[in-house]
């Protein structure tokens, strides 16, 4: 069955080495999205290796599951509908046991960027940003049309990483008082203003680009998400098992390292504890630095340039005791 016409999967044969996939193993793929690595997984693990395929967008599992009717994949394709930090949920609802492993690809498809009605581009027919449309949850549009000029800066600023923060806050701020913003035109072009403004010269990318990210990230509480679904693999994975991950900025790559790093502390109890009562370490690291596309990727996918792949292994200590922040 040939892959959605306009996207390609990325770092897919490091991921099925890295997650060690072989025959009869069991995994996760936490964002199936359009199905590749899912695809990649199911042909490492044949001919009785399993995948259990969850997606938060509805149109993502809709194509997911005629991909699992494919008799080539017929009863070891399973698609449930979810945000990835249900994934323990979800396989323990179907009792289905990740003995390999779970994948977190962490970028949207190019079918959610390119298609206008999907509500994530600069040419957005809406301002959405939802991955999941149905969810009950403040839009885009909500957030730039009602947050105070300070509370947006801060969301650029903060997830973004937008050093025009203030600038581009105040200028949404302005406008909206004579129309408010509906579409993903409307918006970058207010960006693009602010940036000819300030900087005189072409941005060498969209100058919307980390606006969009940043508001995304905000929509869809992207990066709690990823902390919640990093501790629940621990309860989740059986001793042996691996977790991948794909991040593709430097927010989300941080939350992963630091918590493959915590995790595979030999201690962490307090300096003052008179004896070790953690259990740890929990988790090995297995790449020690990020597996980034090579450069026959990158030119043949554009998109994938700034992948990053961690990969860390479940050990055969306890369970630990988890505190989220």
């Amino acid at each position: 069955m040939p892959r959605p016409e306009g996207h390609q999967p990325v770092l897919v044969a490091e991921v099925v080495s890295g997650l060690a996939a072989a025959p009869g193993k069991h995994f996760i793929d936490g964002t199936a999205g359009n199905g590749g690595h899912t695809r990649a997984l199911l042909s490492a693990t044949a001919p009785d290796g399993q995948v259990l395929a969850i997606d938060w967008d509805p149109s993502a599992v809709a194509r997911l599951k005629v991909i699992s009717q494919d008799p080539a994949m017929k009863e070891r394709m399973l698609v449930a509908h979810g945000n990835f930090t249900t994934m323990e949920e979800v396989a323990r609802t179907l009792g289905f046991t990740p003995s390999g492993g779970c994948l977190l690809d962490l970028g949207l498809s190019s079918l959610q960027l390119d298609a206008p009605d999907a509500g994530f581009g600069f040419d957005a027919e809406r301002l959405d940003f939802r991955f999941d449309a149905t969810a009950e949850i403040p839009t885009a549009a909500d957030l730039v049309n009602r947050m105070p000029v300070g509370k947006l800066a801060d969301v650029l600023r903060t997830y973004g990483e937008e050093p025009l923060a203030r600038p581009i806050a105040s200028a949404i701020v302005r406008l909206r008082e004579r129309e408010p913003f509906r579409q993903g035109a409307q918006l970058a072009a207010v960006v693009a203003g602010v940036y000819r403004h300030h900087y005189g010269k072409p941005s060498r990318r969209h100058p919307a680009t980390r606006t969009f990210q940043a508001l995304r990230i905000a929509v869809n509480q992207e990066l709690e998400n990823i902390q919640a679904a990093l501790h629940s693999s621990l309860t989740l994975l059986p001793p042996g098992a691996r977790i991948a991950v794909i991040s593709y900025h430097s927010l989300e790559d941080r939350i992963v390292k630091q918590f493959f790093r915590e995790y595979a502390r030999p201690c962490r109890c307090p300096s003052d504890a008179p004896r070790c009562t953690c259990g740890g370490p929990y988790l090995a690291v297995v790449t020690r630095k990020p597996v980034v596309p090579g450069d026959a990727e990158v030119a043949a996918n554009f998109r994938s340039r700034s992948a990053k792949l961690r990969i860390a292994q479940r050990l055969f200590n306890q369970t630990p005791l988890i505190k989220q922040t």
